[in-house]
């Protein structure tokens, strides 16, 4: 009632130099019209929807009011633009060419509005005159309503896939059939005032039954435009069978979220944040959950075969987004423990451009640079008198092939290698990482301060994330073959920063993402880096190097702390 209230008597204050002063019939609306938006504008505030947004409604309304009552006629345009400015409230963090859109759009529905209160409340003896004046404005902002809703519909992803799906794009199209309706009532009136003059000579009463129902059916547009802004839009159009990378705006919170592989079956959602979230999928609700050595936010869903919509509960903020899965039997590729990081793959392989359907994930291969990383640690560490090895390893492909990799190294540098398990309670001389992330997370967190490394925890070039340094503790090192602070990695990194400005990168999604862009990685020396998760270090230099360090792991520093190591293959 408040929103709509605001637009009505924007209007009339706009319309006020052409339609001249208001009628009685004209007044008593006006003031039950302000009367209205002021008492909702209230419950507004006192419901804490917006306190200060709401509380500065009451004296806009009156002073519309006001200047469309008793006011000089040029107040009006001042006052109503002053609610077409509180109407548009939410423009001020959106793009300028988004802003004037929808401002344009808020001031010409409100100028219709007006000029149809004007002509349904003009005297008969007047009603042609006012008709003559207002008509040509009506029927212009009528045009321009249309042509800015489009654009509008269109910047809110309003496709067949939101309209069929959404509550957003079914309210979109009954706004959208309210105002052809009105538009269609707006030139019935004129027309019969045409005819009545032609037939008759006069202006008399013609004209103000479907004028009066114009006004009806735009005041209920502007009640179904005000319910429009407290629905979530219907995010971008979703690629069939293709992962999906998106901003939301949660109120002041830019959060994002990712959806793989878009198939049916189990499929992944995660959030970029911390706040708690559930996600509604078609009635079916799952808590988003922390997973270990992950960032943000994970729930494990499943979906049916084609359009489905995930709905996005975090505290009083709701977003939707419509996925489509397409066609297939269902899959559950995700469903491991490695699920978490093939959706960083696959976030990867977004931002590098892929349009293609779900690769496979990393654990699935070891790549042969991080074999050659993997072997440069282990003959770094032949080097620093080790002779024991606690090693971290998974069942998985790669972390087959990588405890492979390990021990081969480990036996041409003296080193016996054994297993978590067989320290019982003693303290390791060094663990190095190659699991995955969620069993690497989990195993690493076990070690307490008493039994911290003596030289040190390392980890796989792939774990070289910000979670995971947090779980290992102290500042754990690994040996990367790429450059983090390089211009391909900083490319990856402000992609990345897009979607999700906190997150930390992964030696993961950093290779999806020059496979996805056509690139190989670049060539670089095995160099041993150092991270930290809250505190500055140095390196070998003897400089910080805090810069690198909140560019790769969002952050903390990641600091070169060798010379480029030979790799003993």
């Amino acid at each position: 009632m408040a929103l709509a209230a605001a637009a009505l008597l924007a209007g009339v204050a706009l319309i006020r130099p052409l339609a001249g002063g208001p009628t009685d019939r004209a007044r008593r609306v006006i003031l039950a019209v302000a009367g209205a938006g002021a008492l909702a504008a209230v419950i507004g505030a006192i419901g804490d929807l917006a306190v200060a947004r709401y509380l500065l409604l009451v004296p806009l309304l009156a002073l519309a009011a006001a200047a469309a009552r008793f006011g000089p006629a040029l107040l009006g345009v001042p006052a109503g633009g002053l609610l077409v400015g509180w109407l548009s409230w939410d423009t001020r963090r959106a793009s300028t060419g988004t802003a004037v859109l929808l401002l344009a759009h808020v001031a010409v529905v409100a100028i219709w509005t007006g000029a149809a209160l004007a002509s349904a409340t003009a005297e008969p003896s007047s009603r042609t005159a006012v008709v003559r004046r207002v008509g040509p404005v009506a029927v212009g902002a009528a045009v321009v309503a249309a042509g800015t809703g489009v654009l509008a519909a269109h910047n809110d992803n309003v496709t067949l896939h939101g309209i069929t799906v959404t509550t957003f794009g079914t309210v979109v199209v009954l706004k959208a059939g309210l105002l052809l309706a009105a538009a269609t009532l707006g030139l019935g009136a004129r027309a019969l005032l045409r005819a009545r003059r032609a037939g008759h000579g006069g202006g008399g009463g013609g004209g103000r039954l479907p004028a009066g129902l114009e006004l009806g059916v735009l005041s209920f547009a502007l009640v179904v435009g005000a319910v429009l802004t407290s629905l979530p839009a219907p995010g971008p159009p979703p690629a069939t069978g293709v992962p999906l990378a998106r901003v939301l705006d949660l109120g002041e919170a830019i959060t994002g979220l990712i959806v793989a592989p878009q198939r049916p079956g189990v499929n992944l959602v995660h959030l970029m944040t911390d706040r708690s979230t559930y996600v509604d999928v078609n009635g079916h609700r799952y808590q988003a959950q922390p997973l270990p050595g992950t960032q943000g936010l994970w729930a494990q869903i499943r979906l049916p075969a084609g359009r489905s919509l995930l709905t996005l509960h975090q505290g009083r903020q709701v977003a939707v987004q419509v996925v489509d899965t397409g066609a297939g039997a269902a899959q559950e590729v995700l469903s491991g423990p490695d699920g978490a990081e093939c959706v960083a793959a696959a976030l990867g392989a977004l931002l590098g451009g892929s349009r293609g359907p779900l690769a496979p994930c990393p654990a699935q291969s070891l790549v042969l640079a991080d074999a050659a990383a993997l072997r440069a640690v282990v003959a770094y560490l032949g080097t620093r008198g080790v002779n024991q090895l606690t090693l971290i390893a998974d069942a998985s492909p790669r972390g087959v092939a990588a405890e492979r990799e390990v021990r081969a190294a480990a036996r041409t540098a003296g080193i016996t290698v054994g297993e978590p398990a067989a320290l019982a309670g003693q303290k390791p001389q060094a663990v190095l990482a190659v699991a995955g992330w969620q069993v690497s997370g989990t195993t690493l967190g076990r070690f307490s301060t008493a039994q911290a490394p003596t030289y040190g925890t390392y980890l796989a070039p792939w774990l070289l994330d910000s979670p995971l340094v947090a779980a290992a503790g102290g500042a754990p090192l690994a040996v990367l073959p790429f450059d983090p602070a390089g211009p391909p990695a900083q490319s990856y990194v402000s992609a990345l920063r897009q979607i999700g400005p906190q997150q930390g990168a992964s030696a993961t999604g950093f290779y999806a993402y020059l496979a996805a862009s056509g690139r190989a990685l670049p060539p670089a020396p095995l160099v041993l880096y150092a991270a930290a998760g809250a505190f500055q270090i140095l390196g070998a230099s003897g400089h910080g190097s805090g810069e690198t360090g909140v560019t790769w792991l969002g952050r903390g520093p990641l600091v070169a702390v060798s010379k480029p190591l030979p790799d003993p293959r």
